[in-house]
């Protein structure tokens, strides 16, 4: 039973559990929550973790909570009555008591000072904390987040086990694995869909697939012992010919789709001809008992006729043959199902290990892992004891093992407090991981603290009045015994603000006529129903927009919710051809957009950019939109087409020198005009820029577009193949003024709007259809008392999916419960009787199980019948309406849809007025790089390739006086070079001979040929060099775990005098600067120290900072001797820069090592490695040094504005 929510008086110790219905205010009791136990409790912020399920929410759930700090140190301030008595409840005690008021105060503004470090975050996010915070018990010191990469990995050994069982040594189920799957990359797909690499193992059906496969092989063989017998003794030839005989009489059908068609007779005869050691089963299909008693004819029910008894014995043989082989091929497809998991989860977990790197599904694993293991108990109560105080918002989105972790860390500690605030009904997130089963779970280790919240303060009276009415006209109206329907209500303090929006009838039901057939009523089409009625929703907006305008009134915030992605789509077009500017945001991977196919032509073309085919594709594409003509014309031209490879050089050039989204955002610039005339203009621009961004971002590690292509193309595969994306790559909103929203209503979650119109609640998917199919052809997840479970192909996998689908259209009854609780002011839903998926009409949907249903009906597969009577549908919705009060208007249209009316869609201009800007700029704030901060002088930096030597060499011992390639050389070749040290592998590079990455990057930045060879030796000796004598330090012997390259750093600058560092350096000989050589930023400087290491290793427990030269610094190996490399170092300014990064490094170190830090002991130096002139055997072209702790201790206080 549970009772109303009173956030002042909850008892703040225990395990809470707050079921907090659409629009009571569930953020607004999360901040009260948290007041009372920085007061009452005396956490502190750090003591307290508050989670929800989005980065989003979490911005939110910060804001309001920082808001509510401020208030409620005002109210402790004010010395009159205040108008919150929610705060009044909570703080009044404090303000009749002067000392208490004065700590209460001073705990909310230390809580508003230390905000910062709130723990206000996701559980994922939360669980990295507590694993970094934890390493030595959780046995992770150090990891790297990289959910992409932990994809491509099980990816990468799929495709291993494919090649092991599928090519080299094929599986005996290799003809079931490739229906099911036509490639590694779809079992790939599958194994990180369906969660079987990160749910208990034990949870996997079939439990024992070796035993199952040892069982249905003694089944068979029994079966084909009994069929050979039979075989053996002419019992087959006799029954064949009956079975010929009983078809030529008609006393069996033997239609040619039948099983005892022509064609599959003849099969059969021919299988049974030959050896009865080699059987096919299919083959036999006409012999099989079910097949034949199927096709019996009414003229042999007339004539008594019986099979024959050698006929009769046959079948039954052949039936429970081909049963035995089915059992066996699904056994077998079983039992390679479950290797490869066991193959994958057993490499993952190495991988890790390896690689000390985690995806997001990773971090919940592990640390579950380690509450539950050796250091379960010491763990759980180092946590508990940091974080006494537990709030987790959207609760029904967690899953087990996420609430296992809540759970055992709150049962580490007797005062601690674990609430627990969500609502159910509107747990959407199946296909995330989501599990309801856990909230129920939740609600039975609450015992009696169940508390909820039914005062909505989101809706009108007479909207929530609908919608109670909606869901409360049956008793289960969610399918799920544990979820009921408490009615909402309005709340009694709330006042009732009046809304030219508000209606008497707010909840309108469209009711479209049944089509008429030759045979009475039939369904609209999915085409023509989604046609009608997104017309209808475009004359209503368009009314509103018109009605807002004459009232002279803001548009109202108007919501078109639909299920899917393509629905989203089809009512943006529709908008648009109403002229009504509208926000469509979706669900859908920007991957599987037209936008990224045609970029996809274009990398193409870049890449070979003297490919016809694929210049003209891209030319075709919308960015660059040549029409056919003028394709014709650059095929008979050929001023025109050189003009044509002219602009993909030009384009390829920009790509290369600056960067895909430098490149794209000029194209984008220039076609924009021409597609934002376009009804889907604003998601073509948008499209296009966020993937310029995604490319952006993924050419740190691959920057070539060749490269870019082939990544390009796996993304759109791999978008493809899973319905869960990450949040990095879903389409973005086009514009942030739209007065209308086109959201799935999974991306409408947590948002109101004035108006909602969900126009395909009605609709019901084919979900079911697994149930009907003979072999598995997907994993399927159900619950079993609670608990989740995943079958991928046991001998129930049939009732398994029955189950599955049971719950799917529980979730669609959950989605139109979301739907419809958007709204602030008026809901706009539709009926017909129209298919709305294949085999499926609108009455198996969620509309008729909350309204035409009777009382007794308890399957969902029930409902299919109510199509055959429509007549009784117009009765069942006018009780509803007179049952809601009138607050359901059912509202008739005929057959055609409005047509636009564009005359009518003008709106007048708003007057506009330039606000004032009234506050200060800091002028000197600046991003500084190493180059920036001491460039411009008489020794300015150059850049690292290529300074000439007009020097004699010298000799120097134990330098091979070699000479020095002169060429190739200039800029391209130097970021070719870098290219090459940060992205390929220092062990593939130690023997770079036919490396095809090399010789891609080479060929990237125009080296062929030679010039290819001379990069390749230069790359080979610098892996493979020692770098510190008799160290046996080499980049080549650097394990995975051991450097990062093109490290980023970024840190304040306060303010920073140069001259302070003139005085600084000067103290330092070898690091001195004479007067003026810094002239180039005199007096001061401000703002962000900014720029890149190329390399930072550690060896033998210490770390360093490597930079790489292509200076030529000379015709020979002597020129770059370690005696002469100081002089080139300073010339440059490569001392400084190195200051620069060793100051980095120890910032990071400070922060990753803490109080254990030691610069002595840990810090190596600096490594310059000048490339041209290295060679393995001696120190050529190798400087190091290691500046005294000193120096680095005083440039680090300069930094921060600090006089050291």
């Amino acid at each position: 039973m549970m009772s109303p929510l009173d956030a002042a008086t909850l008892a703040l110790t225990g395990q809470h559990l707050i079921e907090a219905s659409a629009g009571t205010g569930k953020t607004h009791n999360i901040s009260l929550l948290y007041l009372r136990l920085l007061l009452e409790r005396q956490f502190s912020v750090r003591q307290i973790a508050v989670v929800t399920f989005s980065d989003a929410a979490t911005r939110e759930l910060r804001g309001r909570l920082r808001r509510q700090l401020v208030e409620a140190i005002a109210f402790l301030d004010e010395s009159e009555t205040s108008n919150r008595p929610d705060l009044g409840a909570i703080l009044g005690r404090y303000r009749t008591d002067t000392a208490a008021c004065a700590r209460a105060r001073t705990a909310l503004q230390a809580a508003l000072v230390g905000f910062d470090e709130a723990r206000i975050s996701t559980l994922h996010s939360l669980c990295r904390q507590l694993l970094a915070e934890h390493a030595f018990d959780t046995g992770l010191p150090f990891f790297e987040l990289d959910d992409s990469a932990g994809k491509e990995v099980t990816r990468e050994f799929v495709r291993d086990f494919w090649r092991r069982h599928v090519i080299l040594e094929p599986d005996q189920a290799v003809a079931d694995v490739l229906q099911r799957w036509k490639t590694p990359n779809d079992l790939a797909a599958e194994l990180i869909r369906s969660q079987t690499l990160v749910l208990p193992i034990e949870r996997i059906d079939p439990a024992d697939a070796e035993g199952w496969v040892k069982k249905e092989r003694k089944t068979y063989a029994t079966a084909l012992k009994r069929w050979r017998n039979l075989h053996a003794k002419g019992t087959v030839a006799e029954a064949l010919k009956q079975l010929q005989q009983a078809i030529t009489t008609k006393y069996l059908n033997a239609a040619s789709d039948s099983p005892l068609g022509r064609s599959r007779v003849q099969r059969c005869l021919a299988a049974c001809a030959g050896e009865p050691g080699q059987v096919d089963a299919d083959a036999l299909t006409p012999l099989r008992s079910s097949s034949i008693e199927a096709q019996i004819s009414k003229n042999a029910e007339k004539a008594g006729w019986t099979l024959p008894a050698e006929l009769a014995e046959v079948a039954s043989v052949v039936e429970s043959l081909a049963l035995a082989d089915e059992g066996l091929r699904l056994a077998l497809l079983a039992r390679f199902t479950r290797a490869a998991i066991d193959f994958v989860r057993e490499r993952l977990g190495e991988y890790r290990k390896r690689a000390r790197c985690l995806g997001f599904d990773d971090l919940i694993g592990q640390l579950h892992a380690s509450l539950h293991g050796d250091s379960a108990t010491h763990l759980a109560e180092a946590i508990a004891s940091e974080v006494p105080a537990l709030l987790v918002d959207e609760f029904q989105d967690t899953d087990t093992l996420q609430y296992a972790i809540l759970h055992r860390i709150h049962k580490a500690r007797m005062d601690a407090v674990l609430l627990l605030i969500g609502d159910p009904k509107q747990a959407i997130y199946r296909f995330r991981g989501g599990d309801i089963y856990t909230y129920h779970a939740a609600a039975r280790d609450a015992g009696s603290n169940l508390h909820t919240l039914r005062d909505n303060w989101r809706s009108d009276a007479r909207l929530i009045e609908a919608v109670n009415a909606v869901f409360g006209s049956v008793t289960d109206p969610f399918m799920v015994d544990f979820i009921g329907f408490q009615p909402a209500q309005y709340p009694p303090t709330k006042d009732k603000p009046e809304s030219w929006l508000q209606s008497n009838s707010p909840l309108t039901l469209w009711r479209l006529p049944d089509c008429v057939g030759d045979k009475g009523p039939k369904a609209w089409t999915v085409a023509q129903f989604s046609a009608r009625i997104l017309g209808e929703v475009a004359a209503s907006i368009s009314a509103l927009l018109r009605e807002a305008e004459q009232k002279q009134q803001p548009p109202p915030s108007i919501a078109v919710l639909v299920q899917t992605n393509r629905q989203a789509e089809q009512a943006a077009q529709v908008l648009g051809d109403w002229n009504i500017a509208c926000d469509h945001v979706s669900t859908e991977s920007v991957f599987l957009s037209q936008q990224a196919s045609e970029l996809e032509y274009l990398l193409a073309a870049l890449d070979a950019p003297t490919d016809a085919a694929r210049v003209r594709a891209a030319l075709a594409t919308d960015l660059l939109d040549r029409s056919l003509d003028d394709l014709l014309a650059s095929r008979d031209d050929l001023t025109h087409w050189e003009a044509e490879l002219a602009l993909i050089a030009r384009l390829r050039q920009r790509w290369i020198a600056d960067g895909p989204y430098a490149a794209l955002s000029a194209c984008v610039r220039q076609a924009a005009a021409r597609l934002l005339s376009r009804w889907d203009g604003p998601r073509c621009v948008t499209n296009f820029l966020h993937l310029a961004e995604l490319l952006q971002g993924e050419s740190l590690r691959r920057s070539a577009p060749g490269d870019l292509l082939h990544w390009l193309g796996q993304r759109r595969n791999e978008a493809a193949q899973r319905p869960g994306i990450d949040a990095s790559e879903q389409l973005r909103a086009t514009t942030d003024s739209a007065t209308v929203e086109v959201r799935t209503i999974h991306r409408s979650k947590g948002l109101q709007y004035d108006v909602v119109f969900a126009p395909f609640v009605m609709a019901a998917r084919d979900e079911s259809a697994a149930e009907r199919r003979k072999t598995p052809t997907d994993s399927v997840a159900w619950h079993a008392a609670d608990e989740l479970r995943i079958d991928i192909g046991s001998q129930h996998w049939r009732e398994h999916a029955s189950a599955h689908a049971d719950e799917l259209f529980a979730e669609s009854l959950r989605l139109a419960y979301v739907a419809m609780t958007r709204a602030r002011h008026r809901v706009w839903l539709a009926w017909a009787f129209a298919n709305t998926g294949r085999n499926v009409t609108s009455f198996s949907g969620p509309l008729s199980w909350l309204w035409f249903r009777s009382d007794d009906m308890r399957d969902p597969r029930q409902l299919a019948g109510l199509k055959d009577n429509t007549d009784a549908v117009d009765g069942r919705l006018q009780a509803l309406a007179k049952r809601s009060n009138e607050s359901i208007c059912v509202e008739k249209l005929d057959m055609d849809a409005p047509e636009p009316d564009l005359g009518n869609m003008t709106t007048s201009p708003q007057p506009l007025a330039v606000a004032e800007f009234h506050g200060h700029i800091e002028r000197r704030l600046q991003t500084l790089s190493y180059s920036r901060l001491f460039g411009g002088g008489e020794h300015a930096p150059l850049a690292d390739h290529d300074e000439n030597s007009d020097a004699v060499a010298q000799v120097y011992p134990g330098i091979v006086d070699d000479p020095v390639p002169q060429w190739p050389r200039g800029a391209d070749f130097g970021t070719c070079v870098h290219g090459i040290l940060e992205t390929i592998p220092f062990a593939e590079l130690a023997n770079p001979t036919g490396n095809e990455a090399l010789t891609r990057i080479a060929a990237d930045h125009g080296f062929f040929g030679a010039d290819q060879e001379i990069i390749a030796a230069m790359a080979r000796n610098c892996v493979g060099s020692e770098l510190l004598p008799g160290s046996g330090f080499r980049l080549m012997h650097l394990g995975s775990g051991e450097f990062l390259p093109e490290l980023e750093f970024l840190f304040p600058l306060g303010v920073a005098r140069m001259s302070e560092l003139e005085r600084i350096l000067a103290r330092f000989p070898a690091h001195a600067r004479g007067e003026g050589e810094l002239q180039a930023r005199r007096g001061s400087v401000l703002g962000l120290m900014t720029g890149f290491i190329d390399l930072v290793a550690r060896w033998q427990g210490r770390y360093y900072v490597i930079d790489y030269k292509t200076n030529l610094l000379g015709a020979s190996r002597a020129d770059y001797a370690a005696a002469r490399l100081p002089a080139a170092i300073r010339s440059n300014d490569y001392d400084l820069q190195y200051l620069v990064y060793l100051v980095a490094l120890q910032r990071f170190l400070k922060h990753r090592l803490g109080g254990q830090y030691d610069y002595r002991r840990h810090i190596g130096g600096a490594l310059y490695l000048f490339v041209r002139g290295m060679r393995d055997g001696d120190s050529a072209g190798i400087h190091h040094d290691c500046p005294p702790l000193e120096l680095i201790d005083a440039l680090d206080a300069w930094f921060t504005g600090d006089r050291p």
